[in-house]
Parts: structure tokens; C-alpha cells; sequence
């Protein structure tokens, strides 16, 4: 596992000789969610991940959007579903031609083999501060036409966004209009909670058809189907319905890509199982031998069963030199396993976009041989609690609701995360808190070692965000025996010692009692956490409570 888990821990430099043409960088102004937005993307492995609604789905759209051009066609009436909803309210407040909504999107492009095609998409009109100057790209506009619009000051002034009068254009840093017939590289979008029989047709048979058949050959089966069922509805012999009127066919109906499904074996992907179709869409994007420049994939953990996400992690790891992918999750496995230094996550706050990039390999590493790591709760928590094992896990809440006695205040409703390190040593969870600018509050043992309690004061000195406690005495060198000696009385009245039993601890005569506790400490936590007896909280507990609310 670790072998194969190094392999797949590609530095920036040998990612970017690899990579020959993918996006670097995406401006968002006005769509969906981001009033603005920039993103860098790496050349090769992207996780997106955030809260719901934080954009993640946002950004895809958008590239989709952009490369794909699923709206040239479509009804404006679409665009009240991708405005931003704060630009919407500001005109909605103050409504002059000026604060119209508006869409802009850039996408930067890296084409480092340079194509035939390659020239039509350099140039300087564009804002992009990754490239000041001449630069590949593709940049989007969706705007109202003055010239078109004429004459409906009235109209804009008691409200009414004039959706009809709206400009969309694609077009390349170059100042060129941008068709499909030249794409700048091969892209694909995978979308597996998206079931296609929710849709009027497959998006991804369209995607499919757009990315795996060539320009020419699509042009000849579009016209030859066209053809054919023009001659089939001549041939069905409908009746004329006057002397100059009969049935035909409505020539921007017939769209091949209206009609294409993806068939496994006999059955249509539609018709399939939830968990079944995630698995072939995958498998249809990466069984092609001339690999898509940039996959995109939101939530491949969805309908997937533990074993069929381990086996769809393999998959996306043995492409990882091959395509550029940007991967949309909320699974903690995929965001661990395919590197956290790949991991963005978008913040509600601004927005921004904060990276993991700069962790150490060693962290890296060891989040990839870790299934269930609790990697994106303590990434996205507002603020939290990280314990060792399952006893402070347990007791956490009720001591939190303790302290706050006559409140109605809890872990819950304080916005409080408690996560367990499953007994494996903090240090690493600790790297990633201290990316992100919220409290973190680490409760540990002091194992007896005064140089410990020494260490953790010293850090908690020269960090803000991040702060360890552990009893400051080495006699209490275990949260159990913290609490037993603090509730001594309690715990000799009601833990059931069998009489001249000496419960042994790591072969040590703690006591009876103690070492009953030690030994059945997940069981006595959920005792106390039953039977809710009043108990005196450790003070190093209660001071990390209390610094959270700081």
C-alpha cells in the first residue's frame, strides 16, 4: 500500500512536465454562488471540497460551462438560475441598466505542446492576474445588449431583468469567437449523482459524443442522421392534412444528441441501478486509450459501496499522469487517499479557496493510509474538539453541557466539531489544523512526562488557532485517571469490582477500580454518558472549553 500510495505523490514540477495542456487558473464573476472568485488549479490532481452550497458544484459548472457550451442554444429564461443571487438583490434594490446581473468566466489555459490549433486561443484580452500579457485562454460573457435593448429603461427601472436582451459569447483570448469545431483540449464531465433518466436526454452520452468522436465524423453523423429520419417520417405515409399542409420534420429537433444513450449490454444506462451507473460512467471515462486533457467528476463516491470506492480510487490513481482531473467530494477516503496536498477547499466566508499544498510529505502519506480519518470534518468544522480515542469522544458533549449548566448550550448548537484521532498520535491532525484560521482545541494524555506538559505550553505560546491541553500534573498521566481521582467517590460506589480481582493494567496494580476503568473504558463512558451523574469536569478539559469560547 505504501508503495503504491508514494506513486501516486507527484511534486508540481514533475506534474507540469507531464501535462502538456490543461486549465491553470479560472475567474468567476456573477455565476451561481461566487459574486467573484479565482481559482489555481494544479496541473494534475484537483479535490474540491466544502460545506453544501460552498460552490464546489459551482466551479464545475463553470468550466462545463465555458468549454462545453451547453447554453448556446437554450432558452434565456435559464439565466435566472445562474445569476448570483446578491447581484439579483442589488439590482432588485437599485435597478438601473448598470446593475443589470452579469456573468463573466475566464478560463486560463496551459497548451504546452502547441497544436495546430493552439494560436487561436493566445492573446491579451482577458483580466487574469496569473498572466499578465499574452496568454492561452477561453473567457465567457453574459451580458444585457445596450444596442438590442434599446428603449427599455422603463421596464429595467420598475425591475425587470430583460433576460431576452441578453448577449452570450465565447470567445478567446485572441478576441475570436470560440466554436466547439476547435476545442483547445479534450474535456469531459462526469457527473454520477446525476441520474440520467431525470434528464430530458444524457448529458453524458452528449459529453461522450462530443469528446470521444472527432469534429468530422460527428458533422457526418449528425447530417446522416438528420437525413435518415427525414426519409423515415416521408415513409410512414401520414395523411395530409390539407392541399398544401402535411407532417414533416422539425429540422432543430432532430439532434442526434437529443437521442443517444449509452447502452450496457442490451440495457440503457438510464434503466440501470443507481450504484451500477455510477460504476460504468466512470469506467466509460477512463477506458479510452486517448485520455481526455481535463476530467471533471462530481461526487464519484455516490451510490458506491466501501469496496467500489477503494476500487474507483485505484482507477483515478493510475490516470493521474495521464489527465488533469478536478474532483468535487465530501468523502473523506477520496480527499485522504489521493493526496491531501491536492485538497481545496472553498470557504463561505469571502469566498476563497485555501490549498493543502504546502503539508509535509510525511503528513501527505500518512492521511493516504488512513480510511476513515474525520480529514474533511476538521478542515470545514467552525470550530473543533480533537481527542485520542472513543472515551473523551463519548464524554466531550455531556462535560461541554456540564459547564454551561442552566443553558441550553451544547456542542451542537455552539457550532463545536468533536473528532476522534482513533487513537492514533494528533501530531498529524495538528499540521492540518493549522492551515485554517479556526480553533482547534487538541485534548491529550501527559503519559507521565513533565517534559510533555513542558512542550505543550510552549506551543500553545506561538499558535492562535491551535492549542493542546493535558493535565498538569504527571500523577493524573491518562484521562481516566484525571477523572477517577477528581470523582473518586462516585466511581468506588458504582463501577462492580469483583471481590480479590486486581484488574491489571498493562500487567501494573493500579488499584481495582482504576485499573476496571482502564480496562473497559469505552463501556464506562457510555455508562456515564446513560446514567448522566453530576461529576467534576477536569480542569484541563474545562479550560479548553472555555478558550474555544474565547
Amino acid at each position: 500500500m505504501a508503495a503504491n500510495m508514494n506513486s501516486s505523490l507527484v511534486s508540481v514540477s514533475e506534474e507540469e512536465a507531464i501535462q502538456t495542456r490543461y486549465i491553470k487558473q479560472m475567474i468567476i464573476k456573477g455565476f451561481k454562488k461566487f459574486v467573484e472568485l479565482t481559482i489555481d488549479f494544479n496541473p494534475q490532481m484537483n479535490i474540491l471540497v466544502g460545506e453544501n452550497e460552498a460552490g464546489k458544484s459551482t466551479i464545475i459548472d463553470a468550466i462545463r460551462l465555458v468549454l462545453s457550451q451547453p447554453y448556446r442554444n437554450a432558452d434565456k429564461s435559464l439565466l435566472f438560475d445562474l445569476f448570483n443571487q446578491e447581484q439579483v438583490s442589488k439590482f432588485e434594490a437599485n435597478p438601473t441598466v448598470e446593475n443589470l446581473p452579469f456573468i463573466h468566466i475566464e478560463i486560463l489555459l496551459a497548451l504546452v505542446d502547441k497544436g495546430k490549433d493552439s494560436q487561436l486561443f493566445w492573446g491579451e484580452t482577458h483580466c487574469s492576474e496569473f498572466g499578465k500579457g499574452a496568454s492561452y485562454g477561453i473567457r465567457f460573457d453574459c451580458s444585457f445588449d445596450k444596442e438590442e435593448g434599446a428603449g427599455l429603461d422603463d421596464e429595467i427601472s420598475a425591475g425587470h431583468i430583460p433576460v431576452e436582451y441578453y448577449r452570450l459569447e465565447w470567445k478567446t483570448f485572441a478576441d475570436r469567437p470560440y466554436y466547439l469545431v476547435h476545442p483547445p483540449l479534450r474535456f469531459l464531465a462526469v457527473d454520477t449523482a446525476l441520474n440520467e433518466s431525470s434528464s430530458p436526454f444524457s448529458r453524458y452520452a452528449r459529453d461522450l459524443f462530443l469528446s470521444r468522436v472527432l469534429e468530422k465524423k460527428r458533422l457526418r453523423h449528425r447530417h446522416d442522421f438528420r437525413t435518415r429520419m427525414k426519409e423515415l417520417v416521408e415513409n410512414l405515409d401520414l395523411p395530409d392534412l390539407s392541399e398544401t399542409q402535411k407532417f414533416g420534420v422539425n429540422d432543430k429537433r432532430i439532434l442526434l444528441e437529443n437521442v443517444l444513450s449509452i447502452l450496457d449490454g442490451e440495457i440503457a444506462l438510464e434503466n440501470k441501478g443507481s450504484g451500477t451507473e455510477s460504476i460504468v460512467k466512470m469506467e466509460l471515462a477512463f477506458s479510452k486509450k486517448e485520455d481526455a486533457d481535463v476530467i471533471t467528476i462530481e461526487e464519484p463516491e455516490t451510490h458506491l459501496s466501501y469496496s467500489n470506492l477503494r476500487k474507483l480510487l485505484k482507477e483515478i490513481q493510475g490516470r493521474n499522469t495521464k489527465s488533469q482531473m478536478i474532483i468535487a467530494t465530501h468523502s473523506n477516503m477520496i480527499a485522504s487517499r489521493l493526496d491531501v496536498r491536492n485538497v481545496q477547499w472553498i470557504s463561505e466566508d469571502k469566498p476563497i479557496v485555501k490549498s493543502l499544498k504546502n503539508i509535509n510529505e510525511e503528513t501527505a502519506e500518512f492521511f493516504a493510509k488512513v480510511d476513515h480519518s474525520n480529514l474533511l470534518d476538521l478542515l470545514l468544522a467552525e470550530k473543533v474538539i480533537l481527542v485520542e480515542g472513543p472515551t473523551e469522544f463519548l464524554l466531550i458533549p455531556k462535560f461541554y453541557k456540564d459547564i454551561y449548566n442552566g443553558t441550553n448550550r451544547t456542542v451542537e448548537s455552539d457550532n463545536i466539531t468533536v473528532l476522534s484521532c482513533n487513537g492514533i498520535s494528533f501530531s498529524h491532525y495538528l499540521r492540518i489544523a493549522e492551515t485554517r484560521q479556526k480553533r482547534v482545541a487538541v485534548l491529550t494524555d501527559n503519559d507521565g512526562n513533565a517534559e510533555r506538559i513542558k512542550l505543550a505550553k510552549e506551543y500553545n505560546l506561538s499558535h492562535c488557532f491551535t492549542h493542546v491541553f493535558m493535565p498538569d500534573s504527571i500523577e493524573h498521566w491518562t484521562w481516566e485517571k484525571c477523572l477517577f481521582d477528581i470523582n473518586e467517590e462516585y466511581f468506588k460506589s458504582t463501577l462492580k469490582i469483583r471481590a480479590g480481582a486486581k484488574y491489571l493494567y498493562h500487567d501494573k496494580d493500579v488499584g481495582a477500580h482504576l485499573g476496571y476503568m482502564l480496562n473497559n473504558k469505552a463501556n464506562e463512558a457510555l455508562r456515564i454518558v446513560q446514567q448522566n451523574p453530576t461529576l467534576i469536569v477536569p480542569e484541563y478539559v474545562r479550560e479548553a472549553i472555555q478558550w474555544l469560547d474565547e
